[in-house]
């Protein structure tokens, strides 16, 4: 009987629950076994002011731009937070709806389809940067970015380049998680490699988990570019960035590495 690609390997997930089931599910299906311990929390203690005004005049909009599903959520949250108060008109969430919105990945974009939501642009590269370049022409377009309170400013940049008029509005923030002392445990037992899915969660982690050190030699992989930029300047070494950067393309960058070490000789376990 054939081993399935991931079988024996300790996988830790660094996304926060429960956006990481997912996740998690695609490694038990090739046979490994998915550690969650988170290295960032999402909050909704933040200032809405900025994101309040702009659910208010929505119909100046003519984009909405999310580059997570922890936007989708945090925005449409607060435009049905807004509505039950009674800040804003009973039907500013289905004129939100009908707006055009792009979406930098197959999750953000699958966030959006679960609200019912039409995604009329997704980039071909799962990058932020890319979504500017998908959207076609926006000379003059007044364009939404609900964000977390860290988020960059590369987006908006480009945008602005293309000739859109941009908003970025925070709509929550991200925090440093705490490690239960559970995850201690876990932590202490080994893993065969580390999943980091965004920036904040390689840069969390590191402090979190005192450093690449505590690793002991795990494999590291990113889901994209940045992510791996994040990582390595906090000290880790890069293991493997995803060719698709998704969920899914991490997960089959991790088969197609372990199938390649199952092939090669004198491989070790922790690589």
């Amino acid at each position: 009987m054939n081993r399935q690609p991931l079988e024996g390997k300790r996988i830790l997930v660094t996304r926060p629950l429960p956006r990481s089931e997912e996740l998690c599910a695609a490694i038990r299906a090739q046979g490994g076994e998915a550690v969650v311990v988170p290295a960032i929390g999402i909050e909704d203690d933040v200032d809405h002011e900025d994101l309040d005004r702009a659910i208010a005049s929505l119909d100046r909009y003519e984009w909405l731009v999310f580059a997570s599903a922890n936007a989708v959520g945090a925005f449409y949250a607060r435009v049905e937070t807004l509505e039950a108060r009674g800040g804003i008109g009973k039907g500013t969430g289905a004129a939100a709806a009908r707006k055009r919105v792009a979406a930098i990945g197959p999750s953000t974009a699958q966030a959006l389809r679960d609200r019912s939501i039409d995604v009329s642009s997704i980039p071909e590269e799962f990058v932020a940067a890319a979504i500017a370049e998908s959207m076609g022409d926006i000379e003059g377009a007044r364009v939404l970015i609900p964000c977390s309170d860290i988020a960059g400013k590369k987006l908006g940049q480009r945008l602005r380049e293309r000739g859109a008029i941009v908003d970025e509005a925070v709509a929550y923030a991200t925090a440093p998680a705490k490690i239960a002392p559970e995850s201690r445990v876990e932590l202490e037992r080994g893993f065969d490699a580390v999943l980091f899915m965004s920036p904040s969660a390689a840069r969390n982690f590191a402090a979190l988990s005192g450093g690449p050190s505590s690793l002991r030699g795990a494999l590291v992989a990113c889901i994209g570019p940045a992510t791996a930029e994040e990582a390595a300047r906090n000290g880790y070494r890069i293991g493997l960035v995803a060719g698709v950067h998704s969920t899914e393309g991490l997960v089959d960058s991790l088969v197609c590495h372990y199938r390649e070490a199952a092939e090669a000789p004198g491989e070790s376990r922790r690589n």
